[in-house]
């Protein structure tokens, strides 16, 4: 009588081990389900009321209309919104800015976040599709960004930007930049392991905008970063691709780019443009008017009340490329880096060779306020 008990239970367990090894009889994980997720805007927007923070579980489209001069933002519980994107899309079309409000911050993470900026547009206004008020931060971890004009503005005193593990893609004057027709200072703005591209590729990517709205990515004036005001950048292993500019820093006071690449030369352009800023004191109080190079550093403008800041820049161990090294303006190739100073503005750059050289050409810099490597140019 053992032998067969035995016998039997040695059959159930091979039995059981047999259905414990069929994949066809495995559950699927359960689905972990949390008080955050939103699969609809009216859920999202309910969600960061309550709680601050809001996980997608489905893409999200909608439109918002807000009154004239005032922008939309995200709500938020104690100055916060995080925003998980969780793999999927949000595309928010407006008639005006999203905005990061005073003493606030915004967290974006993991997923495409499309803004279709639908103000009408006036090619005598510079655009950016999200703000950062004071005393403001906006985070951006593994996340795409894709604008229809402008990508993100520093607007007011002590606003942060933070870009980690991101992509911006932008069709207007600049990806990341700030405004000195409002004087805000204490910028502070960092773009790592990141890609910041204006221009030319910007078209091919599909992004849901209305064309006739496009400010134009392939605008001379079109810059991947643009800082004139008082502040700091760090750009640390990243690839910043502009039109005219990959960066152009007409203020800050400490700059900060390393184990980068920089790209510029993809705007169709103005020929008459470089000619004009390449001779001293000839440069306009427009901010985003300056010469073809792939990184500008410094300001010509004078009088300097509008641009006070100095400029102090630090390159280490980064590439500066022309992206198509036979096309010239004015007869006159587009340059790696051109520096520029006043009396008042002051530029003090470190910059390995053979950039260090190539600027005290001629052609490669204007005015003579400017310190490279330690020595004051001649």
């Amino acid at each position: 009588m053992k032998k067969y008990i035995i016998s039997l239970l040695s059959i159930v367990l091979f039995v059981a081990l047999i259905s414990c090894n069929d994949s066809s009889n495995v559950l699927p994980p359960p689905v972990v389900t949390s008080r955050y997720d939103a699969s609809n805007i009216e859920d999202m927007l309910d969600t960061l009321s309550t709680y601050g923070q809001v996980r997608l579980t489905s893409d999200i489209e909608f439109s918002v209309q807000v009154a004239p001069d005032t922008a939309f933002s995200f709500p938020t519980v104690d100055g916060v919104a995080e925003i998980d994107l969780n793999g999927h899309t949000l595309v928010v079309s407006s008639n005006n800015n999203i905005t990061v409000p005073a003493d606030s911050t915004n967290i974006f993470r993991d997923g495409l976040l499309v803004i279709n900026n639908m103000k009408p547009h006036n090619p005598n206004e510079t655009y950016c599709d999200l703000t950062v008020g004071e005393n403001s931060t906006l985070e951006m971890y593994g996340v795409t960004l894709n604008t229809s004009w402008g990508g993100i503005l520093a607007q007011e005193n002590n606003a942060t930007i933070k870009i980690e593990n991101s992509n911006i893609f932008s069709y207007g004057y600049y990806g990341v930049g700030t405004n000195a027709s409002i004087p805000a200072q204490d910028i502070n703005i960092s773009i790592i392991n990141s890609k910041i591209e204006v221009g030319n590729t910007v078209s091919e990517l599909g992004i849901p905008v209305d064309e006739s709205t496009v400010q134009n990515g392939h605008d001379p004036d079109g810059a991947a970063i643009f800082y004139n005001v008082n502040g700091e950048l760090v750009v640390e292993n990243s690839t910043i691709v502009g039109g005219a500019q990959a960066i152009y820093l007409r203020g800050c006071k400490d700059a900060v780019i390393r184990n980068s690449i920089l790209i510029g030369g993809n705007a169709n352009g103005n020929p008459d443009v470089f000619a004009r800023f390449s001779k001293p004191n000839s440069w306009s109080g427009s901010g985003n008017m300056g010469p073809y190079a792939t990184i500008v550093i410094g300001n010509n403008y004078s009088p300097n009340g509008k641009y006070p800041e100095s400029t102090t820049c630090t390159i280490e161990n980064t590439e500066i490329i022309v992206a198509d090294d036979t096309r010239k303006v004015n007869g006159v190739p587009q340059r790696t880096v051109f520096v520029a100073s006043t009396a008042d503005h002051k530029v003090t750059l470190e910059i390995p060779e053979p950039y260090a050289s190539s600027i005290k050409e001629i052609d490669n810099h204007v005015g003579t306020n400017i310190v490279i490597n330690g020595v004051a140019l001649q």
